[in-house]
């Protein structure tokens, strides 16, 4: 399976089951006395699950070599690390935009 549909897969697991974990969380804090909107309390989980599914997953991803590859030679992999900057960048601004026309503020 190539890397990137095994990140795909990874990721989409751990929000699926951010979305189970986050209520139970929120009714925990709550109970605890803390009152954090909801979104927050899901943003969090979704970090959360996704880094424990990244490190369970790290060496079928080849994490280690690939960031050994990605810092081995800068120069040499500054195309791919500015074609990832600009999708991140792309990626963000389609979040923005998104937040906006559904009327945040």
């Amino acid at each position: 399976m190539s890397f990137s549909l095994r990140l795909t897969v990874v990721v989409l697991a751990s929000v699926v089951a951010a979305a189970i974990v986050a209520p139970v969380a929120a009714m925990i804090v709550a109970a605890m006395g803390f009152h954090f909107p909801f979104p927050r309390i899901f943003d969090r989980t979704v970090m959360v699950m996704v880094a424990i599914a990244v490190i369970a997953q790290w060496r079928e991803l080849r994490v280690l070599s690939l960031l050994r590859s990605g810092f081995d030679r800068p120069i040499r992999n500054l195309p791919r690390a500015t074609r990832g900057f600009l999708i991140a960048m792309a990626a963000i601004a389609t979040l923005v935009y998104v937040a906006v026309f559904l009327g945040a503020t």
